[in-house]
């Protein structure tokens, strides 16, 4: 342009957006959360298009741990752009593709589902100064905006620390609850455990057997190979063997301890786990085993 005469172009400012969260922690299957919000707003000069976004997980989880992250326009409430699966530390929004008048602004929202990561956390942030890529409408150039940081990350959101996943273990009726002596892998006992949030890893569990009888004939040596059956029917603890007695005096109760050491896995939901052992031939009617 000749001296003195200048094209207004135009201009994007990048700010926290009115849902941006502090930090803050959020248990293993939280859906649809608020991770990042930032708003956007354009100069007076012209009208503008945000063409495509680009966001970075600077947080210490992985690709995995994460999951269905959408882009919402908070203004509106309507998703503009969804990712079912993350592959890496970048998130890339093609073909957004929005017009942003001059003097407007708009505020979008990135959610996501903490799938897994427990004490590991999660920062969504716009890394680049590039990484949000808008044009100017009038004239057909790209403009870099202006952000709250001067260098990387030019926009950064609180972090969220990812909480963990917990399990539940419930009590189960056994069927039938009159059992006979001298067999083997009787069952003794039902549980029902539900994990939430994340697989649960067990790596060992304590058994209390207490054995109530008015002849005094059997004990905690006659229950024996305390094994667990996963829900397909498998194995997946011991079998073990009641190790210790105690003997309350006058009552004839025996009462002993045993504990399984291997490892095994619950999946997030509800799952029956079954436990069963072998009985000698020492018991007599109504003996009570619990």
């Amino acid at each position: 342009s000749s001296a003195g005469n200048y094209v207004a172009t135009g201009v994007a400012t990048v700010a926290a957006g009115g849902q941006n969260p502090a930090a803050s922690t959020k248990e293993v299957g939280t859906t649809n959360y608020i991770v990042s919000s930032f708003k956007v707003t354009a100069g007076s000069a012209e009208d503008l298009t945000i063409k495509s976004l680009t966001l970075t997980n600077n947080g210490s989880t992985s690709a995995t741990d994460i999951k269905n992250v959408k882009l919402v326009n908070a203004n509106t409430n309507t998703t503009v752009a969804t990712m079912a699966t993350v592959t890496g530390k970048t998130m890339t929004f093609s073909n957004i593709n929005y017009v942003l008048g001059k003097g407007k602004n708009v505020t979008f929202d990135v959610r996501l589902d903490i799938e897994s990561g427990s004490a590991r956390d999660i920062s969504i942030d716009i890394d680049k100064q590039s990484d949000l890529v808008v044009m100017g409408n009038t004239y057909g150039y790209n403009v870099l905006p202006t952000y709250p940081n001067s260098s990387s990350p030019f926009f950064n959101a609180a972090n969220t620390t990812v909480g963990n996943g917990n399990l539940r273990v419930e009590s189960v009726s056994v069927n039938p609850t009159n059992i006979s002596e001298g067999l083997t892998q009787v069952t003794v006992g039902k549980f029902k455990m539900v994990a939430k949030g994340e697989v649960a890893n067990i790596t060992s569990i304590g058994w209390n057997f207490t054995l109530t009888t008015t002849s005094a004939s059997a004990d905690y040596t006659d229950m024996t190979n305390i094994t667990v059956y996963g829900p397909a029917g498998n194995v997946i603890a011991g079998p073990k063997d009641f190790t210790t007695t105690v003997d309350t005096d006058g009552s004839a109760i025996s009462k002993s301890t045993a504990t399984t050491t291997d490892s095994f896995s619950v999946p997030v939901g509800e799952s029956i786990y079954t436990v069963k052992a072998d009985l000698s031939s020492d018991f007599t009617a109504n003996d009570t085993i619990q």
